[in-house]
């Protein structure tokens, strides 16, 4: 016997097997195929015609049938079905009502129409004001509550909240005064009113103590452990962290654990502890993958990635990056399905009634052929059976003779694949990096006299450089973006993405403009769901007009230098601007705003700097890597004193002879030290 026999016997069983294997009634609703939909609509129908059934599993018969027809976007009809319960039921009490409504509201929420949603819950609040029902009259009020959070209705959802509280307050109902007080504090945040929210939080934590309400404690806990890590508090955002996980697990809430993982690795990471947010980060996937929770591993895999990238264990990296990436195109691709299904529930809809007697027969036949068979295969499975067993056998002795040789030669062949990839992957990168920096010849063509020093820490870099010509402006500057290597270059493709937008689609010509609008998208593009995203860039941007030779400069913790021999240049520097002259040298400090793109909560717009130039000035931009090298006798930083002294030493000389020195000098500087970072200067002659 061999592998091939094998497979074909285990394929040849399982088609046989499969039409014996039983269909549960809880199959999920949602579909669109026609023979399910009628297959439960029959079942639906059978229960609520038999003359056995009491009415209260008629009614649940009949909710069930609106629930089918709702998810397959039949909502009229599904309307309709609760239009015949309120005719045809003479409800006994208010309950069975109530009941109704509710279900009715769950229905048409998960349906996604919320109105309908919505008009049920005011009906049912109206019968439990009547009966004085305190404590569905507050959970009603907090279901409106959520929905007009799903609409993005916040004044109404405030609104009604206050009346909950307001009820809950007066009746001393404190489960209940607790959880409007977590509602109103989520609000709060969404509109970033942090203090507001905090209060919230806190007095909803003081009361759910007062009651034991452990889950309104553990969930108000991560809620504040998020907050407090919004305003950058990170001890005390892992204070309360650790209490919402000590609840959830004591409770089994499984669910809320796995969150509670992932927001303490998030904090771990923010506390420096890289190593200790990896195992939260991993609890938080194995949560997911080992009970089968609603929550999506998703920011677990992209977190799991970013940290292995800062510690530079890149073979960890790439593989959860392969992970989240795997994950989110699967995401995407039922999301699609979705969409389509919708498309095709909408088409099929006014067809389904019109194919029923027609797939009532096609079932009868099967089951006449499924019965006329069933002898005949029962004998040739037992057969397949007998011969799928000596052939397990004989296959499993044969493959542990070869087992342990195989399994050392592949983990060899893989870790040296592995290896080869992962370098092949960030060559293939930087490739993609180069393509978007302007070429030498682009350079020489639109800035004839430049020199450029362009030093990558790694194989590819945080760092690029600029230089576009648009009519008579030429916009040149340097960025350096958060971190370097791997993680740095993808944010320089995203900064370079969105500079590129802001040129050539928005069309933005004033260099503070076009910061404004970087500070906004860089940072909503690398976002991901639920999770702040820190990351940004520096950045010296420069507009010249060519024909009046008018700078213009912003700057994002980035500054510009402009210099010339003090006969040429004193009388044109603005008294309100940094300069600074020696050895018949002056150079004009422009400083940018003390504000990074994406990494600053500062509201201020950037501000923009105009100066007129003339032939022979100088420019000269630069990233941090260059006076942040270690090195020289007492292993320091380079600073920008020691990159000054060589502009007033050789500034008066061409460029190339300046970048050369300014080179030479960082190379000595360095010695057999490591890189610190990577390196982007460039320097510009009029």
């Amino acid at each position: 016997m061999n592998k091939a026999l094998l497979v074909t016997l285990c394929f040849l069983a399982f088609n046989l097997l499969t039409p014996f294997r039983s269909q549960s009634i809880q199959k999920d609703l949602s579909v669109v195929d026609t023979g399910d939909f009628i297959h439960f609509k029959n079942l639906f129908l059978k229960q609520i015609h038999d003359p056995n059934n009491t009415d209260s599993l008629i009614i649940e018969s009949y909710i069930r049938l609106a629930s089918l027809y709702a998810k397959n976007l039949m909502v009229d009809k599904s309307l309709k079905i609760f239009d015949t319960i309120q005719l045809k039921f003479d409800f006994p009490n208010i309950a069975h009502k109530t009941h109704v409504l509710k279900k009715k509201s769950e229905i048409f929420r998960e349906a996604e129409s919320y109105d309908i949603a919505i008009q049920a819950e005011f009906q049912a609040l109206k019968y439990f004001e009547v009966q004085g029902d305190l404590p569905n009259i507050c959970r009603t009020y907090i279901d409106i509550v959520k929905l007009f959070l799903l609409t993005k209705d916040i004044n109404n959802s405030t609104y009604y909240l206050s009346q909950v509280s307001e009820i809950a307050r007066k009746n001393n109902l404190l489960s209940f005064q607790a959880e409007a007080y977590q509602l109103l504090g989520d609000i709060y945040k969404s509109n970033n009113e942090l203090t507001q929210a905090e209060t919230s939080y806190k007095k909803a934590i003081e009361i759910a103590e007062q009651c034991n309400c452990s889950r309104s404690l553990s969930a108000t806990y991560n809620n504040l452990a998020n907050l407090y890590r919004l305003k950058e508090r990170f001890l005390l955002a892992n204070q309360y962290i650790d209490k919402a996980i000590s609840i959830n697990t004591e409770t089994n809430q499984y669910n809320w654990l796995a969150i509670n993982h992932l927001t303490k690795g998030n904090l771990e990471e923010n506390l420096g502890s890289r190593n200790k947010a990896i195992l939260y980060y991993e609890k938080f996937i194995r949560l997911v993958d080992s009970l089968e929770l609603e929550v999506s591993p998703l920011n677990g895999y992209f977190n799991l990635y970013k940290t292995y990238s800062h510690i530079e264990d890149y073979e960890n990296a790439i593989n959860y990056l392969e992970n989240y990436l795997k994950l989110k195109d699967s995401i995407y691709q039922l999301e699609s399905e979705e969409t389509s299904a919708k498309l095709a529930a909408q088409y099929q809809s006014s067809r389904k009634e019109a194919e029923i007697e027609r797939f009532k027969i096609q079932e009868q036949l099967r089951e006449e052929e499924l019965n006329s068979e069933k002898n005949s295969k029962r004998v040739l499975i037992l057969f397949i059976s007998i011969i799928l067993v000596v052939t397990v056998s004989l296959w499993v002795s044969s493959l542990q003779r070869k087992k342990i040789n195989k399994d050392l030669t592949l983990k060899n062949e893989r870790i040296d694949e592995q290896h080869k990839e992962i370098i092949d992957s960030i060559n293939y990168a930087k490739r993609i990096q180069n393509s978007i920096l302007p070429s030498t010849q682009l350079l020489n063509n639109t800035l004839p006299n430049n020199a450029l020093l362009y030093l990558p820490k790694d194989i590819v870099s945080g760092d690029f450089y600029i230089c576009e010509k648009i009519g008579n402006y030429v916009y040149f500057g340097v960025a350096d973006c958060t971190g370097h290597g791997v993680p740095g270059a993808m944010v320089s493709l995203v900064a370079s993405s969105v500079l590129n937008k802001c040129l050539h689609e928005l069309r933005l010509t004033n260099t503070n403009d076009i910061l404004d609008h970087l500070n906004i998208e860089v940072p909503q593009v690398l976002a991901s769901d639920n999770e702040e995203i820190h990351d940004g860039m520096d950045i010296a941007l420069c507009r010249l007009d060519v024909n009046t030779l008018q700078l213009q400069f912003s700057g994002a913790y980035l500054n510009c230098w402009v210099f010339n021999e003090t006969s040429f240049f004193m009388n044109r520097i603005p008294d309100d601007m940094n300069f600074s002259g020696r050895n018949g040298l002056n150079i004009l400090e422009i400083k940018g705003n003390r504000k990074g793109i994406g990494k600053s909560n500062v509201s201020s717009k950037f501000k923009v700097v105009d100066f007129q130039l003339q032939k022979g000035d100088k420019i000269m931009l630069s990233s941090d890597g260059f006076e942040d090298q270690f090195g020289g006798p007492k292993n320091k930083k380079f600073k920008l004193n020691q990159m000054r002294n060589l502009v007033f030493t050789y500034g008066s000389k061409s460029v190339d002879v300046l970048l050369q020195e300014l080179s030479t000098s960082f190379q000595t500087w360095k010695g057999n030290n490591e890189q610190v970072d990577d390196v982007c200067l460039m320097i510009i002659e009029i």
